[in-house]
């Protein structure tokens, strides 16, 4: 789109004269349409599959984003989102408010509002238990061992290095 807007038959390229030492990427040259492309992306706009394409200030603006609860073979309007606003109940997110009181209410399977055990986030009065396996091999994955002092269960591994950073 940004190039087609540019009209160029063909491409000009500026030959920089660095010598006789230059590797082949120094011999590629500087495009002179490089500015007219720079500013041919800046201004294009167009609508994607997950929403409108434009730039602002070189950054791209992620679209509002509705969220849905999918309940069987239906579907029901939760509220929306945008990187700007946060959750909101209302599709105008004009005004500043992200609070997830105004959302609707998530059907659960069985029918029920009430969140299943397990779909809670974890507070900080509860301490969220993992069950980790053990079993030989593969120890740079999963390695559990008992410290012989403490007694303490000691995991250690790739997973739990990822699990760690992801809770975090």
């Amino acid at each position: 789109m940004a190039v087609e807007k540019l009209n160029t038959v063909s491409p000009l390229f500026k030959r920089l004269d660095n010598g006789t030492n230059t590797t082949d990427l120094e011999n590629l040259g500087i495009s002179e349409n490089g500015p007219k492309l720079r500013d041919s992306i800046l201004h294009t706009k167009f609508q994607g599959l997950s929403g409108e394409f434009w730039l602002k200030d070189g950054q791209l603006q992620s679209s509002t984003f509705k969220i849905m609860n999918l309940i069987g073979k239906g579907e029901r309007e939760i509220g929306f989102w945008s990187s700007t606003h946060g959750l909101s109940g209302n599709s105008d997110l004009t005004t500043n408010t992200s609070s997830e009181t105004n959302l609707r209410a998530i059907i659960w399977p069985g029918e029920t509002t009430v969140i299943p055990k397990g779909w809670e986030m974890p507070t900080s009065e509860r301490k969220l238990k993992v069950g980790v396996p053990k079993k030989d091999g593969f120890s740079d994955f999963v390695k559990v061992e008992k410290d012989q002092w403490t007694n303490a269960t000691l995991v250690t591994g790739f997973c739990i290095d990822v699990f760690k950073a992801v809770v975090d």
